[in-house]
């Protein structure tokens, strides 16, 4: 088992409203990839042990994960696409605070 840093970025509207979840650490032995699935499955179902963990951002009303929403998972940017996430770059900040 990993632990790995995980954090969602809100984006999908295109309002120019960016919000990002406090990061958590989770201990796993899934892929990124895997992850990704997981935090998009979560979000939309509204239950799991991420769910349950993640602060979500105060003012955020909708809170599924949605194309155009991304997940840092150890600094690595994970786009939510039409089918599947695209890996994007690494060294995203993650305040843990």
């Amino acid at each position: 088992m990993t632990k790995k840093l995980i954090s969602i970025v809100y984006r999908a509207f295109g309002n120019g409203d960016i919000a990002m979840t406090k990061p958590y650490v989770y201990e796993t032995d899934k892929s990124d990839e895997e992850l990704c699935e997981m935090v998009f499955h979560q979000t939309n179902t509204y239950q799991g042990e991420l769910w349950d963990a993640i602060e979500l951002p105060a003012h955020r009303s909708h809170t599924a994960l949605s194309v155009g929403d991304s997940v840092i998972i150890d600094g690595t940017e994970w786009t939510c696409e039409d089918f599947g996430f695209t890996k994007r770059d690494s060294g995203h900040i993650q305040p843990v605070a």
